[in-house]
């Protein structure tokens, strides 16, 4: 797990990782230069804890800090972890077990339940299960493998060089594409994660970036494989959506998943935002006639 100024989310997705049912394991946690309290919090978990090991430096960004923890593990398995998640209590347990019997198999993730940034459900995320279908997903620049839910083989990454350091952005995507290329993918069809979400997580640059190294991941297997690239590949363009449009989408996806409640919050942080908003007023509408009706 890399940190960098995860203060506020850090302690629940480190006492997850300390809750699992799967307890021989060594937690390597990259201290990637915070400086808004995350380093204490880790030296006190370090010090009563002692599967865990933090390795301090200076910011280097997210793919050369999960290099760092590559080198500083030791076993068999390696799983990934975001410090703003909160793993399912059986996650190592089931993966584990998964790469037991299934040997051909080099890296699984899984389903994940999404989350406000309260950890309220919103709505489970699914994914294709199957190699020839995640590769398929791979191929058009979708990630396929929810990076934060992935366990791999250590000797499989290792082979294949690890995270790529000149990617910033889209790293998971071009490590999936290499590792199906000495073995298979899989995904546990069941959510053995909860991935928070941010009202603004990402900048139109950043999107940018990210579909630019995504699109150079595709090339580049594509190239590998002495493939020729499709003629109409891109990947699509959508715009950054507003806070507005998120918690929009937000109280749309809880809705449909049955969590009324929080699907109540979110309309009502969309309607403060913009009370004149049509697209407001009519997911108001939606959830007052609904509740009226059910009751």
């Amino acid at each position: 797990m890399s940190v960098f100024n995860a203060s506020h989310y850090l302690a629940a997705a480190v006492d997850s990782i300390l809750a699992q049912s799967f307890a021989d394991f060594e937690f390597i946690i990259i201290d990637d230069g915070s400086d808004d309290g995350s380093q204490r919090m880790l030296q006190e978990y370090e010090s009563y804890d002692s599967r865990i090991r933090v390795i301090r430096q200076q910011n280097t960004g997210l793919t050369r800090a999960l290099n760092a923890g590559l080198r500083q593990s030791h076993g068999a398995w390696i799983a990934r972890m975001d410090a703003d998640d909160v793993a399912m209590p059986n996650r190592l347990a089931m993966q584990v077990d998964y790469l037991r019997t299934h040997p051909e198999c080099v890296a699984v993730g899984s389903h994940v339940i999404l989350t406000d940034p309260d950890g309220d459900p919103l709505t489970e995320n699914e994914v294709p299960h199957t190699h020839e279908s995640i590769v398929a997903q791979l191929r058009l620049g979708i990630g396929a493998v929810p990076h934060p839910t992935a366990m791999m083989r250590r000797d499989a990454v290792f082979a294949v060089g690890g995270y790529e350091e000149s990617y910033t952005c889209a790293q998971d995507l071009d490590l999936w594409l290499r590792l199906a290329e000495v073995g298979k993918l899989a995904n546990f069809p069941g959510a053995l994660l909860q991935y928070r979400l941010h009202p603004k997580s990402i900048t139109s640059q950043q999107r940018d970036l990210q579909l630019k190294s995504a699109e150079r991941a595709v090339r580049e297997a594509y190239e590998r494989n002495n493939e020729s690239l499709p003629v109409d590949f891109q990947l699509p363009r959508s715009p950054i959506p507003t806070v507005e449009r998120t918690y929009r989408s937000w109280a749309r996806m809880a809705w449909r998943s049955g969590n009324r409640a929080v699907a109540q919050k979110h309309a009502w942080n969309a309607f403060r935002i913009a009370p004149l908003s049509f697209s407001n007023l009519g997911i108001a509408r939606l959830l007052v006639s609904r509740r009226a009706k059910a009751a």
